[in-house]
């Protein structure tokens, strides 16, 4: 996918250059923003509940079901 490939790319490069800031991805009415500080993901946030990021991770094959219950079950510590 190009698209994925872009949005990976952007991400790399975010975090390749330590910045900080909000990418927002958007399309329609759906919105996706993804929060970053000195180039690490702090949080992400939608307005569909679909667009979680955890979700979009495990769909592109970065992470499992049972990886994403453990990243939230150790955020809310």
């Amino acid at each position: 996918m190009i698209v994925s490939n872009l949005l990976l790319d952007e991400i790399r490069e975010v975090h390749e250059k330590r910045e900080s800031g909000i990418l927002t991805l958007s399309k329609n009415d759906d919105r996706v923003d993804v929060f970053f500080r000195e180039g690490m993901i702090q949080a992400a946030s939608s307005n569909l509940e679909s667009h979680r990021l955890g979700d979009h991770l495990v769909r592109g094959g970065y992470l499992g079901v049972g990886d994403v219950r453990v990243v939230v079950v150790n955020a809310k510590r």
